[in-house]
């Protein structure tokens, strides 16, 4: 007797949701090489792992800051807040400018549950429409001279590969697609970071006394903390890896 067996491939969500579009992160071989290399080059230049982006995240954390100082002591739900901060970071990167927290699109993807999959699908749906709008705000306004996000680089790097190579990956549907990979890749995973040490500092607050003692020892309460800092602050920066070990969210990546 003979049992046969037969093989159903599910989508990869949510990038089957990427209509007209590709994605760098469902790519292998050459194509996910070339664009991956491609996005840590143009990030590099724009000041990703450098002073000019940590001047950045920390202006994105003071409208973080201002934004929950309105709620004066009482409850909040952080995630609400930490989504867009987090964001931005990664959206100046691609758009050249941060969504305020206010800003309509802001708002409908913050409020986005990957659970609910009609909400996902609607959510990425307009997603798609603002990145065609801004794909055309940005030919429009290209500068060969003046790179001025990761949208100019890779329209630039477009422009250059047209009539070489007929076969090159850099093509608008992968932009379309990079686009909301990046900022999920760069976004959701701070995000979930950030706010599970929240949520244990709260649950072990003897730990969260330590870590207030060391802030106020080595930043004090008159300037804002820098990176250099971390190598005076060892056991802050024990916590924060040991969250990151305890509560990593690498088992429920995306699949590639």
């Amino acid at each position: 007797m003979f049992v046969t067996f037969s093989l159903v491939l599910t989508p990869n969500p949510p990038n089957h949701l990427l209509q007209d579009a590709t994605s760098f992160s469902v790519s292998n071989g050459i194509v996910w090489r070339e664009q991956k290399n491609f996005a840590l080059h143009v990030m590099r230049d724009l000041g990703f792992g450098k002073t000019r982006m940590e001047v950045h995240i920390k202006e994105e954390i003071s409208h973080l800051i201002s934004e929950l100082e309105e709620f004066e002591g009482k409850p909040a739900n952080v995630r609400r807040y930490l989504a867009p901060s987090t964001s931005n970071n990664i959206s100046a990167l691609i758009f050249g400018r941060r969504l305020d927290y206010h800003d309509p699109m802001r708002m409908q993807l913050d409020e986005l549950k990957l659970f609910d999959y009609d909400k996902l699908e609607y959510a990425i749906k307009h997603l798609l429409v603002f990145i065609d709008k801004e794909i055309d705000e940005h030919e429009a306004t290209l500068d060969g001279n003046s790179i001025r996000d990761y949208m100019d680089g890779f329209l630039l790097q477009m422009k250059q590969r047209e009539f070489k190579d007929p076969n090159t990956s850099f093509t608008k549907a992968m932009l379309k697609g990079n686009s909301p990979s990046l900022i999920g890749a760069g976004s959701t995973t701070v995000r979930a970071t950030t706010e599970w040490t929240l949520l244990s500092m709260a649950e072990f607050q003897d730990v969260q006394k330590k870590i207030h003692a060391e802030i106020d020892e080595v930043i004090g309460r008159e300037r804002t903390p820098n990176w250099a800092d971390h190598t005076e602050m060892p056991y802050t920066e024990a916590v924060l890896m040991e969250v990151q070990r305890w509560k990593t969210v690498v088992p429920i990546n995306l699949l590639r």
